[in-house]
Order: C-alpha cells, then sequence, then structure tokens
C-alpha cells in the first residue's frame, strides 16, 4: 500500500509539473507584450516625474 501511495503521488507530481509547464507555455506568450507594455509605461512616467521635479537650476531674469 506505501508502494502505491507513493506512486501515485510522483506521477500525480509529474502530471501537475507537465501541465503548470504547458498552461505557461501557452499563456506567457500571450501576456507578455501587454505586461512589458504597461511596465514600459509606468517606468517612462516614472522617469519623467523625477526629471521634472529634479529641474531646479539658476533662473534667468531679466534686469531692468
Amino acid at each position: 500500500m506505501v508502494k502505491e501511495n507513493k506512486k501515485y503521488k510522483i506521477t500525480k507530481y509529474m502530471v501537475g509539473n507537465l501541465a503548470l509547464g504547458a498552461a505557461t507555455a501557452i499563456v506567457f506568450p500571450k501576456i507578455l507584450p501587454s505586461l512589458s507594455g504597461k511596465i514600459n509605461k509606468y517606468m517612462t512616467k516614472k522617469n519623467n516625474r523625477a526629471h521634472d521635479e529634479d529641474d531646479w537650476g539658476p533662473v534667468i531674469e531679466k534686469k531692468k
């Protein structure tokens, strides 16, 4: 009975890993372009905000 239970666990583990691998092979290529686009847009906005706040250089004023 112990060997049957162990074989069942190993089989269940292998089938689960194969199913997970197949799912990621199918799902990731479809999700990756949109996910990378969202990450790129977020990082661009973050960098632009940091750049705008760091622009405290000297102000050139006209003398009268």
